[in-house]
């Protein structure tokens, strides 16, 4: 009965992946992000590398991104999130995607602040939907929004501040460059 499981999961994610179709391979590139933050009217913006993994049906993303945003009186956020996610392409150019993070955070005060830098890490998900579309037989540009939901407990914030509230949208645009 294992075997007969086995060989149908096999036989299932190999359908699924379409090797040779059109589209698959590995893409290695860059995005850049707008996000929204659900506690600000501001917008801020954050560059990353992607790598993406892909098949017909099914592909797997892994990113790493860069956010430095002023907050005003000298204090900084810094966050770095690293994430994993889902693919699923329905048709060969649109795609849906789910996924988890890991938030890193740190609220960077000034020297001379009564408050000391802290720093979060927090583990987050995200869910979106997208367009992979081909410029060149190798060359793809990406966009896609994604909604973030993750919680951080920073201690002692000032109410200068106010709330750090990492629930957000992010319009994303990148390249991709696929090596095979």
């Amino acid at each position: 009965m294992a075997r007969k499981t086995t060989s149908l999961l096999v036989g299932l994610f190999a359908l699924l992946w379409g090797g040779h179709a059109s589209g698959a391979g590995l893409g290695l590139g860059a995005h850049y992000s707008v996000i929204h933050s659900q506690s600000t009217d501001d917008n801020s913006s954050m560059l990353g590398a992607q790598v993406r993994l892909r098949g017909a049906v099914i592909g797997v993303e892994g990113a790493i991104d860069y956010r430095n945003e002023e907050l005003g009186n000298d204090i900084e956020l810094k966050s770095w999130p690293v994430s994993v996610s889902l693919l699923v392409y329905p048709i060969p150019s649109i795609y849906a995607l789910a996924g988890l993070a890991w938030y890193n955070t740190t609220l960077d005060f000034p020297a001379n602040s009564a408050y000391d830098d802290d720093t979060q890490s927090a583990l987050g998900y995200q869910f979106g939907a997208g367009v992979e579309l081909p410029v060149a037989p190798k060359l793809k540009l990406t966009g896609d929004i994604r909604w973030q939901f993750i919680d951080y407990e920073f201690d002692d914030i000032p109410s200068s501040i106010g709330k750090v509230d990492a629930d957000s949208y992010s319009l994303n645009v990148g390249v991709l460059l696929y090596l095979m």
